[in-house]
Order: C-alpha cells, then structure tokens, then sequence
C-alpha cells in the first residue's frame, strides 16, 4: 500500500525542546517546496494501490534521498546521520518512535521508482522553481559526462576517405561471388591515401597555402567520393538479382547499402563546407558510428568530445 506522507507526531516530541527539532533555514525552503502535491503525482499516477503493507512514506522517501544528493553521502551514511539528528528526522518527516528506513529499502525503492519517475519528478521541481521565481527558466544548466566514442577526429576529408574505403571493401568482398558483380568499378583508394597524405604535409608545413590545398583536396575527395558510391549503387542493383541464390551476398549487400547511405551523408554535409559554410546541422563524425554527436563542455584540456 502505498503512503504518500506520515504526519503521525510522537509523544516525546511534546516532552523534548523544542529547539533540537528546528530545521536550518535551507531545510526548511526545501521542506516547503517539496511539500507540493505535484511531487506525489508521479508515485499516485504508476504504484497507487491499497494492496499489501505500508511501504515507506513517499515524502520520507524524497527529503531523504534529497539529503543524499545534497551531502554526497552513501545510503548507509544516510540512514546512520537520520537516525543520529533530530533536525534530519523532522526533514525526514520521521518522529522519534519510527523506524529509518535501512539502506536496502532505499535502494529497492530507487529501483522501483525507475528514471522515469526521477524525470517527471524533475520537471515539476523546474516548475515548481519557476513559479516561485527561484530561477528564472532561460537556460537550464546540467552537468554531464560524455561517453566517448572509439572513433578517430572527425574531419571532412577522413570521413570522405573512410567512406571510398569501406565501399569499396564490400564490393571487393562481393566480387568474390562471381557473375559480373562490381566489373568495371575502379579502385580509388591509393590516390584518396595520397590526397590525405597531401594534406597533413600542407599543415605541418603551416605556411598560407593549407586552406587553400585543403579546399582543393576536399573538392577532389568529394568528386571521388561521388564517383564510388555511384559504382556502389550499380553493384547493390546487382545483388539484388542473386541475393535471393546466396544468404552470404545479401548479408554483404545489406552492408554495402549501410556504408551507401552514410558516405551519401557524408558527401552532403562536404560540400557546403568545401564552399564555406561551416555551419551544418546534425552533422555526422563517423561512418562507423553514426550515433555519436559532438558535445561541447568547454574543458580546458578538450573543448569538444564525440560520443553520447
């Protein structure tokens, strides 16, 4: 069953001073606010029920995982400092005659809730903020960790590279199949490698002639790169026709399709850059994987990362 809050007050506390319960003045702001019904809503809506025993008071369960992210402290931590202070218990809404809830139902409890019930319960507090002109609502600022990508930098140049490399991987593999699969198709790649290899001896020379043999190199790369994925989408009419003869041709088309769709992304996102715009939405940095985003957190060391 579930327990929104416990106000069941205790006999010593009418017996002790008073003064051994008062809260400081952050505990008290924060008790306000958390007392909104809004806080409730996100439990009443998902674990609502009047079946089985009394769980833990879901206002118990709020102020005192609020303790935890506000002090750093562990869950044992927590429930030794509870069950130690008069001020934290009131926080907590616990009198003296209940029992703090151990570490384990803590836990348990955070693994029930879920991160959905963290994420509604974030929003109402933003609203919550807003209305009572705590913050202002422009901008939300959060801290965050990015989970770098096992990718290499990206640049226009080596994303245009890989994609003439692994397109023409697979279409080297499908040869293999026999028939006439990919006859005709030429192989870029040595003079891609001598484009690239061009272009980092333009720049550890550093003299004014790197922009503009970079911007010549990328309009070389992308007229390649148009030129292979061309070829590649003739060799993916090809396996159309044997791919139902062979499970292995139609897994290797699958992939050549793949590697056809990104390059093509990959090409569209160079083109606006070789004629200077540098602004270019969602923009891919790898082939290989295509999920990754650029993230900017301003770090001394590495002002922008690649991952999730």
């Amino acid at each position: 069953m579930l327990r929104l809050d416990n106000a069941r007050p205790s006999l010593w506390e009418s017996v002790l001073p008073s003064q051994l319960f008062e809260m400081s003045e952050e505990l008290t702001k924060i008790d306000r606010i958390l007392s909104d019904e809004r806080f409730f809503s996100p439990f009443v809506e998902k674990f609502y029920t009047h079946v089985g025993r009394p769980t833990t008071p879901v206002a118990t369960y709020l102020r005192m995982m609020c303790l935890k992210r506000r002090f750093k402290l562990s869950y044992e931590t927590l429930v030794k400092e509870v069950s130690d202070s008069f001020m934290w218990r009131r926080f907590c809404h616990l009198s003296l005659e209940d029992r703090v809830p151990d570490d384990k139902t803590l836990i348990k409890l955070t693994r029930k809730y879920g991160d959905d019930t963290l994420d509604k319960l974030n929003d109402a507090l933003v609203l919550k903020l807003k209305e009572e002109k705590i913050i202002r609502g422009k901008k939300f600022r959060v801290d965050t960790m990015v989970t770098e990508a096992n990718i290499h930098y990206p640049t226009d140049t080596g994303l245009l590279a890989d994609g003439v490399r692994v397109i023409t991987r697979t279409v080297s593999k499908l040869r293999r199949a026999g028939a006439d699969i990919g006859k005709g198709i030429v192989n870029h790649t040595r003079k891609v490698k001598r484009i690239c290899l061009g272009v980092s001896k333009l720049f550890r020379g550093g003299d004014g002639r790197s922009r503009a043999g970079l911007a010549k190199a990328q309009k070389q790369l992308i007229k390649i790169a148009k030129r292979v994925i061309a070829g590649g989408r003739s060799v993916k009419r090809q396996v159309e026709v044997l791919k139902e003869k062979s499970s292995w041709v139609g897994g290797l088309g699958d992939q050549l399709e793949g590697w056809l769709e990104v390059s093509e992304k990959v090409v569209a996102q160079a083109e606006p850059v070789a004629r200077g715009r540098l602004r270019i939405p969602r923009r891919v940095v790898s082939i290989f994987d295509t999920g990754a985003r650029p993230i900017r957190r301003g770090k001394a060391s590495v002002d922008t990362e690649f991952g999730q």
